[in-house]
């Protein structure tokens, strides 16, 4: 089965909710001796809260429901902080590669999902990879143990602390995503809620809005332009109540887990991005259950391609009326919004997607010059008579996500560029209207040498444009007629600048990389079959 490793401080697994699927033999410590196997975190625990979530998710829905549960996944947990010890900065980095390996090596036929909810809010400078983050990206990209094997990774963005009204949401907006958050591969996840129930009697209201971004929310708007958009995607971290003047942490207004203290209390109110974390190592681990074979990046790929934003985060404004810098703010705020489990899972008739899992070699050796080498063109199998016939003129959105893992750069940790920090760099580009395929081919050709934020998309409105280059998640939209899109049936995946091919003396420059492409077509509120012909068209093409 999946499992789901947490990295935090330890779980009591003899809360009556936990044992079936946390035997002794999956509890793990840093340092057994001092510290225990045990949830060792204070006033109920942490990384017990963090168990029951990711096993159960919120169980205020749980004990509300008359279903029975249906839990396929398990939990291991590697204990890597004590309240009373704390570990030196230097050695976060070794500390979690160490706690990586050790459940990998025991029980290397299980597939995982690692999710850390331990940062540090005193580094991240403005999106610079640390050791840390570094770390994280080195155990996804899969180079911790030999036969190496690429790795979901989750982790949490860390917390906001407010203490007055005034401050939601403008401190949001100035505190920075937690060190390791910054990671490249990481799945970062912040927080929005729904939490919006609470007595008016105790004098008290909820502080964020329906769906909007939750008070616990940290941001990378402060962030330099060229590192990643963080928080990756956002999953409910609960809200904050308020007088009016002072905030407080209303238990109507958390998520319900399980209590390390389950002889006192079996329950507690748990929230914040901890919870988000934990509720997104859940998805993720159902969604993997449900496609075992499908690639890390594939997964991480498909929940980002899921996601979409509420009408709180969009204040109510079309995404067509958004400029520019509003844009960058909503994605470096709360990412690509809230995965859709129902979206990552099914193709409806009206919503096709499809799903590539490739390799390519982005550079070559040239005599003494390192040259980019190859790129991907994709004909996918549009449905291009219902596209002309039924939608000629209804609006249907082409939407794009490329995921993918970079090695970071084994050298120093200090980059003043991206492409000195990432190994590789892939984007995708789609052919444009009345564009030959031998023009597109030759626009492609020339695009790897284009700076990252220079994308020739001119003439059209994808929705995030140049933004989009940063990191190694690329997802983007367009809205067009069917009639103009039953013409953009071709799709590229090309290099950009990496370290593989600026520096010779660590002789990668040839290296073979993967990557996941994740397409869909959606014509919300028109009824339209674009699955069965698609389908029909994809069976008849593969061999008996």
């Amino acid at each position: 089965s999946v499992l789901i490793c947490l990295l935090d401080s330890g779980v009591n697994n003899a809360h009556p909710l936990i044992p079936p699927f946390l035997p002794d033999g999956h509890l793990y410590s840093y340092k057994p001796d001092d510290w225990g196997l045990g949830d060792g975190w204070p006033e109920g625990g942490h990384g017990t809260g963090v168990a029951g979530v990711a096993l159960y998710g919120d169980l205020v829905d749980v004990l509300a429901s008359p279903n029975q549960v249906r839990i396929l996944h398990g939990i291991e947990s590697f204990k890597i902080i004590h309240s009373s010890e704390r570990n030196a900065p230097e050695l976060y980095g070794a500390i979690t590669e160490f706690a990586v390996s050790i459940p990998m090596v025991d029980r290397p036929a299980n597939p995982r999902v690692f999710c850390m909810t331990v940062t540090d809010e005193n580094f991240a400078f403005r999106g610079r990879p640390s050791a840390w983050s570094a770390a994280i990206d080195k155990i996804a990209f899969g180079s911790i143990v030999d036969p190496a094997a690429p790795q979901l990774f989750i982790v949490s963005g860390g917390n906001v602390a407010l203490t007055r009204h005034d401050q939601f949401p403008a401190t949001n907006y100035l505190q920075s995503v937690h060190d390791p958050g910054q990671a490249y591969n990481a799945i970062t996840v912040g927080t929005y809620t729904r939490k919006d129930r609470i007595n008016p009697n105790t004098g008290f209201r909820h502080l964020a809005q329906n769906g909007s971004m939750a008070p616990t929310n940290s941001t990378s708007i402060t962030w330099h332009s060229q590192w990643p958009l963080k928080p990756d995607i956002v999953m409910e971290g609960g809200n904050a109540s308020t007088d009016g003047t002072n905030l407080s942490d209303h238990p109507a207004l958390k998520l319900l887990s399980t209590d390390k203290e389950h002889t006192r209390f079996i329950f507690m109110p748990f929230g914040d991005t901890s919870a988000g974390a934990a509720l997104a190592a859940k998805f993720s681990a159902e969604l993997k259950t449900a496609y075992p074979n499908y690639w890390p990046e594939t997964i991480r790929g498909i929940m980002i391609h899921s996601a979409t934003w509420t009408d709180a985060m969009l204040n109510g404004q079309a995404l067509s009326t958004l400029r520019e810098r509003d844009r960058i703010n909503l994605l470096r705020s709360v990412g690509y919004g809230v995965p859709i489990m129902e979206k990552a899972l099914y193709s409806a008739s009206n919503s096709l997607t499809l799903i590539a899992e490739r390799t390519i070699q982005p550079y070559k050796v040239d005599g003494s010059n390192r040259k980019y080498n190859e790129y991907h063109l994709f004909e996918l199998p549009w449905p291009t008579d219902v596209l002309r016939d039924q939608l000629t003129d209804q609006n249907v959105t082409l939407k794009i996500t490329l995921s993918y893992f970079i090695e970071p750069n084994p050298g120093e940790r200090r980059y003043a560029n991206n492409f000195q920090y990432h190994s590789h760099n892939l984007d995708f580009s789609v052919i444009k209207p009345n564009e030959t395929l031998r023009v597109f081919k030759r626009r492609i050709s020339s695009a790897a040498s284009l700076p990252e934020d220079e994308i020739d998309n001119s003439g059209e409105d994808w929705f995030i444009g140049r933004v989009r280059s940063r990191g190694s998640v690329k997802k983007d939209f367009i809205t067009m007629s069917g009639a103009d899109m039953a013409e953009r049936r071709y799709i590229a995946i090309y290099p950009k600048n990496g370290w593989y091919k600026t520096r010779k003396k660590w002789n990668k420059t040839e290296s073979q990389v993967r990557y996941s492409l994740i397409v869909s077509l959606e014509t919300p509120g028109v009824e339209a079959d674009l699955y069965t012909p698609v389908f029909e068209m994809v069976e008849n093409a593969l061999p008996a």
